[in-house]
């Protein structure tokens, strides 16, 4: 429309669509900050949940070794937390600390 003004229909508000697609830019860079910011902190809950399963999976591999031990109160929360590390037919469990395989 800048090019060619002369082909500009006369209906057609060109200082509002000037405005329209100066905000329309704007809100796209805003956007993909907000992309970039988004995927970060996606990487980062990875990362956190990364983490948090292995260290849960040593805190129950540490609670079922202490209830095969018989270690007051620790049956029960052994009894609790097993359902939600029931070893898959297909995935291989992670390796055991080395103090458990000690064991």
């Amino acid at each position: 429309m800048e090019q060619h003004p002369q082909y500009v229909p006369g209906f057609l508000d060109k200082p509002e669509f000037d405005r329209d697609f100066a905000a329309r830019e704007q809100i796209e860079q805003r956007l993909q900050l907000l992309d970039s910011i988004v995927e970060q902190l996606s990487d980062t809950k990875v990362l956190l949940d990364h983490d948090n399963y292995h260290n849960s999976i040593s805190f129950y591999r540490n609670v079922r070794f202490l209830s095969g031990e018989n270690v007051p109160g620790t049956n029960v929360i052994y009894e609790d937390m097993k359902q939600f590390f029931v070893a898959s037919p297909d995935a291989p469990l992670p390796p055991q600390s080395t103090e458990t395989n000690n064991k």
